[in-house]
């Protein structure tokens, strides 16, 4: 006498059959709405970029912006030679550091 699993599960209804997919919950559905998404973004990423390559390339000043003008560098003379005077004497300081030897006390004496 054989017995017949999938009868036997099939008797018990609802509780051990395959849940409904229904919405988010269906995993192919998810994926669909997934891909359809991306897609879709993706497709109107490249219609952006193409139209935005056809108008720089119709007016290359159309995204340059206005009045934009390099502005001259003014420098105080009295404040470079401060600063610069400062840096020298710390490189004397350790010019001065790296020539001297250390005293340094022998303690066993």
């Amino acid at each position: 006498m054989k017995f017949n699993f999938s009868k036997f599960f099939k008797k018990k209804g609802k509780k051990f059959g395959k849940p409904k997919k229904t919405g988010l919950l269906d995993p192919i559905g998810a994926w669909r709405i997934i891909i359809i998404v991306f897609l879709s973004a993706e497709i109107i990423l490249i219609a952006l970029h193409v139209y935005f390559f056809h108008l720089l390339r119709a007016d290359p000043g159309a995204f340059a912006g206005v009045g934009e003008t390099a502005v001259a560098l003014k420098i105080d003379q009295k404040k470079l030679t401060e600063t610069l005077s400062i840096y020298e004497t710390r490189a004397g300081k350790v010019e001065e550091i790296k020539t001297t030897k250390p005293n340094i006390s022998d303690p066993s004496l």
